[in-house]
């Protein structure tokens, strides 16, 4: 499993494929106010971006790839400006 809960975080870990947005989308939702932690995360399908674009939580580390951190991260920001 590479989205898990790890005390009051929710942690992507490793290759996120598309079988773990409901995971995704299941856990956020149980724990509103949780972080999205990505600094363990490797790559992570569109699925789960659109699940973290859509709900908004707040995303903590510095992707290890640089695609999310070069071009993803700046767009998460822009999406959760007001």
């Amino acid at each position: 499993m590479t989205v898990l809960l790890d005390a009051e975080t929710i942690v992507l870990r490793g290759a996120c494929g598309v079988e773990e947005a409901d995971t995704l989308l299941a856990l956020i939702q149980q724990h509103e106010g949780f972080p999205v932690d990505l600094s363990k995360a490797g790559q992570v399908h569109t699925a789960l971006w659109q699940v973290i674009i859509a709900l908004q939580p707040p995303v903590t580390g510095e992707p290890a790839d640089d695609f999310t951190r070069n071009w993803l991260m700046p767009a998460l920001k822009l999406a959760a400006t007001p």
